[in-house]
């Protein structure tokens, strides 16, 4: 499971020779999953640390048909945290149903996504990114 060096010396006539031996062993079954283990456990316990509020999220939606250009568009008003946002979809009136609501559900989703991010890079001291790349130069 540890490598292993094992130093031995040997004496010849007229001088001393030392030799050196160093065996390294591939990690086995047990010492990876002991790895996993631990990697786990420090995550665990990393995410444990973090301090989380409770995100706050209502709100109101509305169809808007113009029959005239043959145009729809969803409308979305909703607070979060506390702040107010509008996010509007426009919708394809020739396509079906579910891929209208799929495409709404994936744009909103970001929307929503990238608004909560902004909001937790700006309240930290030091981005996310920067963070991040600190990592990424070694």
């Amino acid at each position: 499971m540890f490598n292993t060096i094992i130093n031995h010396q040997k004496e010849f006539v007229p001088y001393t020779k030392n030799v050196e031996i160093k065996e390294n062993r591939a990690p086995t079954d047990e010492s990876l999953a002991l790895l996993k283990e631990m990697e786990e456990k420090v995550l665990k316990k990393i995410t444990q640390s973090f301090a989380t509020d409770n995100n706050i999220f209502s709100a109101s939606m509305s169809l808007v048909e113009s029959e005239a250009i043959f145009k729809s568009q969803l409308l979305v008003k909703f607070q979060l945290n506390g702040k107010d946002y509008v996010f509007i979809q426009d919708l394809n009136r020739f396509k079906n149903i579910e891929e209208n609501i799929k495409l709404f559900t994936t744009r909103l989703s970001e929307f929503i996504a990238k608004n909560i991010i902004e909001k937790l890079v700006d309240q930290k001291e030091q981005s996310i990114f920067d963070f991040m790349r600190k990592f990424d130069k070694k």
